[in-house]
Formats: structure tokens, C-alpha cells, sequence
């Protein structure tokens, strides 16, 4: 596992200042696109109501089925079980977050 205390260096992309500038817009771009597919599918979801499926000329093109999920509430287990027993029950996953800085555009 990375020791994060030891940061590396912030690395130079001014070779590549027109990447991120286009990474940038494409971004917004896409989570604008993003909005306008969250209304639609609002949309099919209201016609849908409970139903699985829906059709257009009869043959099913969505389905919006319902499944049960199972997650361990880690507050309710850390007040009722021991922290000896909720240590040994906890996995560490180390990730890396990719986010644009904000504030002004690259020229």
C-alpha cells in the first residue's frame, strides 16, 4: 500500500495543457447529455409505473425490474459489536480519485 504521507511531486503537463482543456469539455458535455438522458428515462419510468417491461410495437425494448440488496450498516455495526470484531471484519482497499481542479480554463 502507498504511504500518502510521502506525496509525489506535482508532474508538468504543460505538453499536454490542450488534453485536459478538451477533457474539460467534453466532461461538461457529457454530464449536460447526462441530464437530458436522466429526464428521459424519468420519463419511460413514469409510463412504466410497476410494470417489468415496456414494448414499442409490441416487442420489449426496456425493462425496469425490481432485485433485493443486502449491505452491512457499518454505524449499527460499530455501536453493537465489539471494535475488535468490527476490525477484523473490515477490508482496506486503497483507490486512486481522477477530478479536473476547478477555477479558471487552461489557454
Amino acid at each position: 500500500m502507498t504511504d500518502y504521507r510521502l506525496k509525489p511531486e506535482p508532474v508538468a503537463l504543460d505538453d499536454l495543457a490542450a488534453t485536459v482543456e478538451a477533457y474539460r469539455k467534453f466532461r461538461a458535455e457529457a454530464d449536460r447529455w447526462a441530464d437530458a438522458a436522466a429526464e428521459l428515462r424519468r420519463v419511460i419510468e413514469a409510463r412504466l409505473a410497476d410494470s417489468d417491461v415496456g414494448t414499442v410495437a409490441g416487442r420489449p425494448v426496456v425493462r425496469h425490474t425490481s432485485y433485493v440488496e443486502r449491505r452491512v450498516d457499518m454505524a449499527k455495526l460499530r455501536l453493537l459489536s465489539p471494535a475488535a470484531l468490527v476490525e477484523q471484519c473490515t477490508n482496506v482497499t486503497e483507490r486512486r480519485r481522477f477530478s479536473l481542479v476547478e477555477g479558471e480554463a487552461i489557454e
